[in-house]
């Protein structure tokens, strides 16, 4: 090998080295820009299910206080109201079920 192929070699290892730096110091700034949006999800989740658990209290207070009244609704308003007990009690049981959001962590990212 000579003089030339020499400096070429150890350019073109100079080159990789450097792209393989950059690319892991792209690949952690990746990480940790996913890292902070995970976490901005989980606490809106965890905000959300709050909200939703207050909502379904306060309903289910309202509904217990308006029961009297509650007998003279129509057929129609009946339903309606069943349908939103059950929409907002299938909601607070999605929540809480498990969800992607509590399986992807910062750690899931290492």
């Amino acid at each position: 090998m000579d003089h030339t192929d020499q400096n070429s070699e150890l350019r073109m290892n100079s080159l990789l080295s450097k792209l393989m730096g950059a690319f892991k110091d792209l690949k952690q700034e990746l990480r940790d820009d996913m890292a902070k949006d995970i976490e901005v999800v989980q606490k809106d989740y965890a905000s959300l299910n709050h909200t939703i658990v207050d909502v379904l209290k306060i309903f289910v207070k309202l509904y217990k206080a308006m029961s009297p009244q509650l007998s003279q609704l129509s057929t129609q308003q009946m339903n309606n109201l069943t349908k939103i007990t059950s929409q907002l009690t299938e909601l607070k049981g999605l929540l809480m079920k498990s969800s992607s959001s509590s399986l992807i962590t910062p750690e899931f990212l290492s």
